[in-house]
């Protein structure tokens, strides 16, 4: 048996050793990096396409204009509502009042071109100090009216602490001064303004059945059929006469939105709502 000596000193030869052969690998020359030009001016040329493709999403998807509010680190209620009156535009609300303030203006308010939440930010001087105000909503009108919305619960402007209201009073105030320097009219709008019923229940009707979905000829067969009901007619009465009772409500709303007809808004919408029919030339096209 071979010693550890004689197997360090390569004196082994035993059938269980054998000698380490070693295989000369040539070595590759290491190329260095040179850049591809073609490639280069490829990239050069559209780079400047790229800067130019607008960052923000479609106006009629974006919600908000100058801040996004729907997003994560938010406490409270944030939503967006899609108005049927500026053909499905998507408008965000900083808190559950302001969302339904969107449903009231764009179910109550036929006058309005636009709505846009969070259009931007006014300097304001708030107790001598500066400050930036950024209003819930811009709202267009067709007589060239333009007017920014501040939406606010009543708790928080008629607080009993007297350091706090004062602080609110003098906010108001700064608002009211900023849209009128830069020439807006100054709305400040509550749940007393806002949450009003019937108006805020028919308001959600009217949202949830003035959507692009309808079915537009029973639509048809109800705007036929207007000059066969009876001289005081119901909402109820649509439905009879075209055989679909069922629908009477849908139908409803969705002509009184045409201009068709005019429900009554004194009480809440239901069968047997009364309308009013309107002359032929007063309704829009389906």
């Amino acid at each position: 048996m071979s010693t550890l000596s004689e197997i360090k000193h390569g004196n082994c030869h035993s059938p269980s050793t054998y000698e380490v052969r070693y295989r000369n690998h040539p070595v590759a020359e290491m190329k260095t990096w040179e850049p591809d030009e073609r490639r280069l001016e490829e990239t050069r040329s559209r780079e400047p396409e790229a800067r130019a493709r607008p960052t923000k999403k479609p106006e009629l998807i974006r919600g908000s204009e100058s801040r996004n509010i729907c997003r994560r680190g938010h406490h409270g209620y944030r939503g967006k509502v899609p108005l049927p009156r500026l053909k499905g535009k998507v408008i965000a609300g900083e808190s559950l009042l302001a969302c339904d303030f969107a449903l009231v203006t764009d179910a109550q308010d036929e006058n309005i071109t636009n709505i846009i939440s969070q259009p931007f930010s006014l300097e304001i001087l708030i107790c001598g100090r500066l400050s930036r105000w950024t209003p819930d909503y811009l709202i267009e009108r067709k007589d060239g009216l333009r007017e920014l919305v501040e939406a606010k619960l009543l708790e928080v402007v008629h607080t009993e602490e007297p350091v706090r209201a004062a602080t609110i009073r003098a906010q108001l105030d700064a608002y009211e001064g900023a849209a009128r320097e830069h020439g807006y009219k100054f709305r400040l709008v509550t749940e007393h303004e806002i949450r009003i019923q019937p108006m805020l229940y028919n308001a959600k009707l009217i949202h949830r059945h003035s959507g692009p979905f309808g079915d537009r000829g029973l639509l048809l067969k109800a705007i036929l059929a207007l000059g066969d009901l009876p001289s005081t007619p119901i909402v109820g009465d649509i439905g009879a006469a075209i055989g679909q009772p069922r629908n009477a409500l849908e139908l409803a709303i969705r002509l009184d939105r045409l201009g068709h007809i005019r429900l009554d808004r004194t009480c809440r919408f239901s069968r047997t709502t009364p309308f009013r029919v309107q002359p032929s030339n007063q309704g829009d096209e389906m």
